[in-house]
This record gives structure tokens, C-alpha cells and sequence, in this order.
């Protein structure tokens, strides 16, 4: 029997993802997407709007707080935070783009994963990436599968043309 699909709603305004199993909502994780805003432009540090997929996994039974660097295991998070270092803990789900003006997502090497600044969750704090505190990221690495969605979607007070300008912004 195949398994339902799972996909994954980023609510950049309110800095939540929301989990559906099909069309039922499983859960929502508080989140951070990136200080410096949305955009799909290399070297932006900008969050990519719009349709994503999940292109690998990376972490699948490793402790929570293991650390990645380049996506390779290097240790275990001691625990410290500190302002200017925002390791990769415990998964990453690795997005490529599914629409024209995000297609260079995976190249921007943009994930999903766990981070240490845990009270920064629910303000925009990333350098790209979606962060969530690492026991969240573990439970949406479980639901998603390769392939499966996750759709950014910007700001509701956002009008059509700035949202077409971000969108060009590739």
C-alpha cells in the first residue's frame, strides 16, 4: 500500500511550518528563515520562495544534536550557544527548486535543519535555510520523504507585483 504524501507549508510571515499528511494538518513547528529576507539570487543568503522539493536526506539515526559541516558528521553540539556560529544539527533535508525562478535552490546548498538558537525561533534568523529546534527537524525528517513538497510562501501583505519581483529576483 503506498503511503500518503507528506508536505510541508513555510508561513514566512508568521515564521511556521505547517505539516499535512495528505490534506490533514499533523503539525506546526515554530521556524526561522532568513534575516535577510526572500529571494532566490545566489550568494543572497535569502530564503527561495515558492515550490520546493526534498532532493536528499542526511542524518537518518544520528544522534539529535549531532553537528554537520559540508553535510558529514563532525561531532556533537556541546551544548554552548554562541552568536556568531549557527551549526547544522541534528538532519538536514536538502531542497532543490521545482519552479523556473528557484531552480538554483540545491546549488545555494539550501536546507532544512536543526539549529542551536532555539529562543530566535519564530523571528526571521537564518543565512538561508529554514531552521527548527532539533527535535522538530527529526520529526519532519521522519514524515517527508525524497520528493516530497515544501512550499515557501511569502508574506499575504505582499501585492502581486512585489511578489513578481521577488520571484525575478533569481
Amino acid at each position: 500500500m503506498r503511503r500518503t504524501r507528506h508536505k510541508l507549508i513555510v508561513d514566512v510571515e508568521h515564521q511556521k511550518a505547517r505539516l499535512y499528511q495528505g490534506r490533514r494538518l499533523k503539525e506546526v513547528f515554530n521556524i526561522s528563515t532568513a534575516k535577510n529576507g526572500l529571494g532566490n539570487k545566489a550568494q543572497s543568503f535569502c530564503t527561495p520562495i515558492g515550490k520546493l522539493r526534498v532532493s536528499e536526506k542526511i542524518g537518518d539515526g544520528m544522534p539529535l544534536y549531532t553537528v554537520f559541516n559540508e553535510r558529514v558528521a563532525s561531532g556533537l553540539w556541546d551544548g554552548k550557544e554562541r552568536a556568531d556560529q549557527s551549526p547544522i544539527l541534528g538532519r538536514i533535508l536538502w531542497l532543490e527548486g521545482a519552479d523556473r525562478h528557484n531552480r538554483n535552490t540545491k546549488n545555494r546548498t539550501i536546507y532544512l535543519h536543526g539549529t542551536s538558537h532555539f529562543a530566535k525561533l519564530g523571528t526571521p534568523n537564518s543565512e538561508g535555510c529554514i531552521v527548527f529546534a532539533p527535535e522538530d527537524i527529526v520529526r519532519v525528517y521522519d514524515a517527508l520523504d525524497v520528493g516530497d513538497v515544501v512550499k515557501v510562501v511569502p508574506s499575504k501583505s505582499l501585492s502581486r507585483k512585489e511578489l513578481k519581483k521577488l520571484r525575478r529576483a533569481a
